[in-house]
């Protein structure tokens, strides 16, 4: 999505094809190789593919290696030099091909700027003295930091040259899910990270639980359209780091995140909670957005200093809607206080170390993302609000706002779902067609905007007005193969029960 051409080298038997597909930017970016020793049967096919695509005048090249354990030493050295013997089918220079190198495990490490090296003497140098870190394959540290540290002009990238990353491993990812698709939840959704600060938590720890925050976030697409991050950390009193609408982007959220500075002291959880209860972090009022699923994460490493007012002022935000996940870390941890914080006993999550915390990864993406994942199917879905007198205005603002949410269920647009939605008392008044939003901003809006009629309650009149009007017609944006939904609401006893 930034540009860059993204090539993958599978190596070995231990593959897992559409994690590479995905990966690559199209198909025949993706190379295969059944052992180390074959590499250099690629060579030249691979350097023609990589320079006829993008490096005709500028590029900035990024070799992107697997250096986990299943590698092994004498497969990483063989690695190693077919780098080498790769890098000299391009011209170097400020002018030309520039070469940056990163190395992943069980985290990523930018080991070689751009523009380092500008001959190839240093640079074959450089690559053979690149580290072996045998460790895990987490593949998706190591395109996050590409995407938001590697191609940028602190290391060296520039801006008018062609950006090209080529990713080279022996085996599945270690979360697959977050590297395939940084992308997965893609829905309305708040989420507020309520980080531990406290003394308990060593320096190098906070900074792992901080880590594990920032790379979540790197699941969701961010924006007005998508998912809004905040974040507040806690000792014996809580600090707000970010609001939700602070950033939209994953650079801006990385860096105020590993900025937080580590407060020391007890661990208050009741006292946190409190503050955002009573600022209205989640509140439109502040910079929550009325029709987002709201969403608390709690990661902490000990009990709070009380845990009956720490499990009431979670209930508080679960009361108000908030969705609340809790992981706890290490062994002394109070299983009972984390799971009642917890709306549901599946959101608590337990790690046994910070050291190990990125280990949950993927299955607390799995559970969110799950959880969040909209409904595909094509259907055409009427709302038919009770817009009678019954209904007093609060009450029926509820209805829009229930009906907002109940968008948020499903993908929407021409091949997934379409809303349409009318008003109705004695009169009916039609709010919006089904071809005419396709997104979840102005489809909120268009509910929102729907009248207050007042009346009495002729629930068959509205009915008979969809069919009267062909609201489910292709004048109107219906569509012949697509499921047919009407969600009706109703207050009182219709005026006419037999119509």
């Amino acid at each position: 999505d930034t540009g860059v051409l993204v090539i993958t080298v599978a190596i070995g038997k231990d593959i897992l094809n559409n994690e590479l597909d995905a990966i690559a930017t199209l198909p025949e970016d993706v190379f295969h190789v059944d052992h180390f020793d074959s590499l250099e049967s690629i060579e030249k096919e691979f350097a023609k593919q990589a320079c006829n695509r993008e490096c005709e005048a500028q590029a900035d090249i990024l070799l992107i290696l697997d250096s986990s354990a299943s590698v092994g030493t004498p497969n990483y050295a063989k690695m190693l030099h077919f780098l080498v013997n790769l890098t000299r089918y391009f011209d170097l220079g400020p002018k030309a091909v520039q070469f940056s190198i990163i190395i992943f495990g069980d985290d990523a490490h930018l080991e070689i700027d751009f523009g380092r090296y500008s001959n190839h003497l240093s640079l074959e140098q450089g690559i053979l003295g690149v580290r072996y870190l045998s460790q895990n394959t987490f593949t998706n540290k190591a395109l996050m930091l590409a995407r938001l540290q590697a191609f940028t002009a602190v290391h060296g990238a520039r801006g008018n040259a062609s950006k090209i990353a080529i990713v080279f491993t022996d085996g599945q990812s270690s979360i697959s899910l977050m590297t395939l698709s940084p992308k997965a939840c893609s829905k309305h959704v708040d989420v507020i990270f309520l980080l531990d600060s406290s003394g308990s938590v060593s320096i190098d720890d906070y900074r792992e639980e901080l880590i594990f925050a920032a790379n979540f976030t790197n699941n969701f697409q961010l924006g007005k359209n998508g998912a809004l991050f905040g974040a507040v950390i806690f000792s014996d009193d809580a600090t707000k780091l970010f609001d939700l609408n602070d950033f939209s982007d994953h650079v801006s959220i990385l860096r105020s995140l590993l900025a937080a500075p580590h407060l020391k002291g007890g661990t208050n959880t009741a006292r946190a909670l409190e503050k955002i209860s009573r600022e209205g972090l989640f509140d439109a009022a502040d910079s929550g957005r009325l029709n987002a699923t709201k969403m608390l994460f709690i990661l902490t490493d000990g009990q709070s200093s009380n845990i009956t007012h720490t499990i009431a002022a979670a209930q508080q935000l679960k009361n108000a809607g908030v969705h609340i996940l809790t992981i706890g870390v290490g062994d002394v941890v109070n299983v009972e206080e984390l799971s009642g914080m917890a709306t549901t006993p599946d959101d608590f999550f337990q790690a046994d170390s910070y050291e190990v915390l990125h280990k949950l990864q993927d299955e607390v993406t799995n559970h969110t993302c799950g959880s969040l994942r909209a409904c595909s199917e094509m259907a055409d879905i009427i709302f038919v609000f009770d817009s009678s007198s019954a209904v007093t205005v609060e009450d029926y603002q509820k209805q829009l706002l229930f009906a907002s949410n109940v968008t948020q269920d499903f993908d929407l647009g021409p091949i997934d779902a379409q809303f349409a939605a009318i008003a109705y008392s004695n009169d009916v008044f039609k709010v919006f067609d089904l071809d005419q939003f396709s997104d979840y901003l102005n489809l909120f809006n268009g509910l929102l905007a729907s009248p207050h009629l007042t009346g009495s309650t002729d629930t068959g009149l509205a009915l008979n007005w969809i069919t009267d009007a062909g609201m489910f017609g292709p004048a109107y944006g219906g569509r012949h193969n697509a499921s047919k939904i009407i969600i009706l609401f109703i207050n009182n006893p219709s005026s006419d029960a037999t119509e």
